[in-house]
């Protein structure tokens, strides 16, 4: 169930808001008048077959760290290009889109355990969850 965000009347395509995110972000508006989504300061990409073997990578599922913003929460917590990210907070991870969610919905300014998969090894490593910074184009 959700909440209908737009409609393409001539493709009879339409886009909704899950019910549980706009739960959320009505809650966060009421409570806090605005809303502050969760940020590690990662690039990160879906475990494919190539990226596995390019990296030598042993597990099935999780995303492949491509990028780490310096001195962000990822980068504090010790976490490198190259690693898999296989859970957030204790919750397995299959590809990106459920990382993103994932790591929108943490609270920011607490902490949160990743579990990465690095040199055929399972780590876990604790990161402050920050803010997500506000876009370029959205700063003026």
């Amino acid at each position: 169930i959700g909440i209908n965000a737009a409609i393409l009347e001539y493709r009879g395509i339409g886009f909704a808001i899950p019910g549980n995110m706009a739960k959320s972000v009505l809650s966060q508006l009421l409570s806090k008048g605005e809303v502050a989504r969760g940020w590690l300061g990662i690039e990160a990409r879906d475990l494919s077959a190539a990226l596995s073997r390019r990296f030598g990578i042993q597990v099935d599922n999780g995303i492949i760290v491509l990028s780490i913003i310096p001195q962000g929460p990822a980068a504090l917590a010790g976490i490198k290009v190259g690693d898999v990210i296989s859970k957030i907070d204790g919750h397995l991870i299959q590809d990106s889109r459920e990382a993103l969610r994932r790591i929108a919905d943490l609270e920011p300014m607490k902490k949160t355990t990743i579990t990465i998969e690095r040199a055929g090894k399972t780590l876990d490593t604790v990161a402050m969850v920050q803010i997500r910074p506000k876009m370029r184009s959205q700063i003026r």
